[in-house]
């Protein structure tokens, strides 16, 4: 992993900070040639930075809302720092130095770890990139970087705030990796789709006893506790670990939640 020792190299870091301006697209999200923000091309760059693995490992805070969004990451990295977690923080917007973006234990990530980080997904993406598959636009970036830091840096738990916000906010695509206890086509927003993107409507159709499903539903379970922040008992975390089905594992979770003040889950 890059280590934090030498803070001297002004000059990349410039070059990193054109490189990244370049992506900004000057154009507005409902833009048809703004091609960069199509959230199904999400999708192949994680493919290309090889994350699709490393994203489905990660715990995720997911904030959104209209106001207090940053300070209710700061205030959940920080208790969670102090339980002795290991965290990672991706917010927006910064105010002097893009790497108060990216802060690891509580720290804006140090110089040499962003640019080795910038520069790996920066070539990647260069050289896979085409005119079917343009450079991602500024924010998306951004936080596919988010997602390389924290999966390289191992963090125990990402909190990620949303950028616009929506559902095709780029901070989403954790959230869109498995519908019905499979894997599931992302959804389709160019103007010229005349799909309907599905619901987020995870709720299994039948029980699958299939491994590789039934791993994978456990991951989400264990995502959704914490991107609700529901306090839970060993009990249901148990319950989770020792699920055979996705129907269980599902079963788990709705009964976490109508044991919590009667709370009601109608999607994650």
């Amino acid at each position: 992993m890059p280590q934090c020792e030498n803070e001297s190299r002004t000059m990349s870091y410039d070059d990193a900070m054109c490189c990244l301006s370049s992506l900004i697209t000057k154009r507005t999200r409902a833009d048809n040639n703004n091609t960069g923000d199509a959230f199904h091309l999400l999708f192949d760059y994680l493919k290309i930075l090889e994350l699709e693995e490393p994203i489905s490992q990660l715990k995720v805070i997911h904030v959104a809302g209209t106001k207090g969004k940053g300070s209710t990451c700061a205030f959940t990295e920080s208790i969670l720092r102090n339980c002795g977690f290991r965290t990672g923080l991706f917010t927006s917007p910064h105010l002097i130095d893009v790497r108060e973006r990216f802060r690891l234990d509580g720290m804006d990530i140090c110089k040499e770890k962003f640019l080795a980080y910038f520069w790996w997904c920066w070539d990647r993406l260069k050289e896979k990139t085409s005119d079917d598959i343009p450079m991602p636009s500024y924010f998306r970036f951004l936080t596919l970087l988010a997602f390389k830091i924290f999966a390289a840096e191992q963090v125990d738990v990402a909190i990620l705030e949303v950028g616009l916000g929506g559902k095709f906010d780029a901070t989403n695509v954790d959230l869109w990796d498995i519908v019905n206890g499979s894997e599931t086509t992302p959804p389709s927003d160019t103007p010229t789709s005349t799909s309907t993107p599905p619901a987020l409507d995870v709720t299994p159709q039948k029980a699958t006893t299939d491994p590789d499903a039934v791993k994978k539903w456990k991951v989400k379970a264990g995502k959704a506790m914490y991107a609700l922040t529901v306090a839970v008992e060993d009990e249901f975390l148990q319950r989770i670990k020792d699920a055979r089905t996705s129907k269980e594992a599902w079963d788990t979770l709705t009964s976490i939640f109508a044991k919590k003040n009667d709370a009601k889950l109608q999607s994650f």
